[in-house]
């Protein structure tokens, strides 16, 4: 039918060029549309979030993008200071309306796959977009992963309890009667 119009399928390179540019147009608009929502505060909170600070290695994102260890006390509290830091942060004022969640995941998982220094040579919208759809992905993934810690270290108690009962247990049966 094609040929019969005089119609001329376009090369693959071409189409494979036409695809990439309307992509990249499109995700540039979704860039400019989630940064145009920001306040100029968190624009700022978000720029300081990507410097490393005096004397240290790492920067907060990196810290927020660690999975977490074993279960312990420790881990634990450190994962809700970093939910109350997300919280503090402003991480529910961000507005992603329109947004939809797959498209949502995919720019968090790239604002995730980036460190501080990569992100910072992107353009702003880009930035600026990426880290935010990280932090309120990051925000939900905490507090999974405290509910998570939590049971993993009530578990650990629970067999280190049983374990320490039936030692003892043992030990009070193996103990000859007491003589009245």
């Amino acid at each position: 039918i094609l040929r019969a119009w005089k119609i001329v399928v376009p090369a693959r390179s071409t189409l494979d060029e036409l695809v990439a540019s309307v992509t990249a147009r499109v995700q540039g608009d979704v860039y400019t549309r989630i940064t145009s929502r920001l306040t100029p505060a968190f624009i700022q909170a978000i720029d300081e979030l990507l410097q490393v600070p005096l004397g240290g290695h790492r920067s907060m994102l990196f810290q927020l993008k660690e999975y977490p260890a074993e279960a312990s006390y420790t881990v634990i509290l450190r994962y809700i200071e970093h939910y109350h830091f997300l919280r503090d942060f402003g991480v529910d004022s961000i507005d992603l309306d329109g947004i939809s969640p797959p498209m949502m995941r995919y720019l968090a998982d790239q604002g995730k796959r980036y460190d501080v220094h990569t992100l910072r040579r992107f353009p702003e919208a880009k930035r600026y977009s990426l880290t935010a759809c990280f932090l309120v992905e990051i925000h939900k993934t905490i507090l999974d992963h405290i509910v998570s810690l939590h049971d993993q270290l009530l578990t650990k108690k629970i067999r280190e309890a049983r374990n320490a009962f039936e030692t003892r247990y043992r030990q009070v049966r193996r103990q000859p009667p007491l003589g009245f």
